[in-house]
């Protein structure tokens, strides 16, 4: 409860508090050795935006409309001070600096998931999912979002960032080039010898028919009969070969045209892959030389 507010906490919140002191005894009752007597590695955390940072730290500080369950916490830790020899306190610290309105969410999602800073699961302080109450990012003027933007490029390493994930984003791309380029070329040889060595198959079975074709007019001359050469009657074994071999042809054929469609499908794939990341660079880039506009307009003004 705030020092504002001495009610009861509801049994909704009494639940939740609850839920997190038994998600933070298991997580607790791993620990070992020294590591049980002592302060967390990792320690618990709570991520959320705010536009006034020292005003915000003051409010949590003050547990003035602060998260309740952290503020129990911290309010735990300061009474029993003996108990706990004044090692547990709340440390604030600014993880990223923010430059624009559509950014807010986003960001406290990824940070909170990546602080894995849930009461689910013993982690932090967040009891409501990440980036659902920021309605107050929309009363920031776009002049402030401007000088925040020129205020971030200039005293963090976000631009250096931005040109390190562009190199990253540039090495994927060329790399899939490369895979695409040798499946392209592994994918036109296994077609040329697909039909290679279909064309083989079909010049024998070619050559066989004709050589039935010679036998069976002999036959029919008088100069060959089936009792001494080959019995060619449909319905005979020889026939029966023959039939074979056609359907043998048939059957490989259609496996490779099955082959062929799931190449041309692998490399559609691959294609859309490439054209998805080319945009990506395409529009980190156009950001970034907004933004260096956005620097030279601002610097001619001056």
């Amino acid at each position: 409860m705030s020092s504002e507010n001495k009610s009861i906490l509801s049994d909704k919140k009494c639940k939740k508090v609850l839920d997190f002191c038994v998600a933070l005894e298991e997580r607790l009752d791993k620990l070992t050795g020294a590591k049980a007597h002592n302060p967390l590695d990792h320690p618990l955390q709570y991520i959320a935006w705010t536009n006034d940072m020292e005003a915000r730290v003051a409010q949590h500080l003050a547990h003035v409309s602060s998260n309740y369950i952290m503020a129990l916490c911290d309010s735990i830790a300061q009474v029993e001070v003996a108990t706990f020899d004044n090692r547990y306190t709340l440390v604030a610290n600014p993880v990223a600096f923010l430059a624009a309105d559509y950014e807010s969410v986003p960001a406290e999602i990824m940070f909170t998931l990546l602080a894995d800073a849930y009461t689910d699961n013993g982690g932090g302080f967040a009891h409501t999912r990440a980036g659902e109450n920021h309605t107050s990012v929309e009363s920031i003027t776009n002049r402030v979002w401007y000088d925040t933007l020129q205020w971030r490029n200039k005293n963090t390493p976000y631009p250096a960032n931005l040109e390190r994930e562009l190199k990253a984003y540039r090495k994927v791309v060329s790399d899939e080039q490369e895979r695409e380029a040798e499946s392209f070329e592994n994918a036109h040889q296994q077609l040329d010898q697909m039909v290679s060595d279909h064309n083989d198959e079909k010049a024998d079975a070619r050559e066989m028919i004709q050589a039935f074709s010679r036998l069976a007019d002999l036959r029919d001359e008088g100069k060959a009969t089936t009792k001494d050469n080959l019995d060619l009657y449909p319905g005979s074994e020889i026939s029966k070969e023959v039939n074979k071999s056609i359907a043998r042809i048939d059957q490989e054929k259609t496996e490779r045209d099955i082959i062929y469609d799931e190449c041309q499908q692998r490399l559609q794939r691959e294609e859309e892959l490439r054209t998805q990341l080319l945009a990506l660079i395409e529009e980190a880039e156009a950001k970034q030389a907004g933004q260096t506009e956005q620097e030279q307009t601002e610097q001619m003004e001056e």
